[in-house]
């Protein structure tokens, strides 16, 4: 690579203090709801965050659902049950 050269930007590396994993989830909106908007949502006491996204003009979306690697939600053997709970 040669000399170096003073780039015209500078990079701060941080420590990732708030990690997350992530579940993905097909859904589909009611018809009557609109299908060209992305859909987010927190949970109160930041438990999980729930981004939805259109995959076609039909209200088809794909869904994740962000939450910290200890939660029991985000183990990979979760009870589908506990996973309605939490979002009903």
């Amino acid at each position: 690579f040669g000399k170096s050269k003073r780039l015209p930007f500078r990079v701060t590396r941080y420590d990732d203090d708030n990690q997350r994993v992530y579940k993905s989830i097909p859904i589909c909106f009611p018809e009557h709801w609109p299908h060209d908007l992305n859909y987010s949502a927190r949970s109160v006491n930041n438990r999980g965050t729930f981004e939805a996204l259109p995959s076609d003009a039909n209200g088809n979306y794909c869904a994740l659902l962000l939450l910290r690697p200890d939660d029991v939600l985000a183990s990979a053997n979760c009870d589908p049950k506990v996973l309605r709970e939490y979002f009903d």
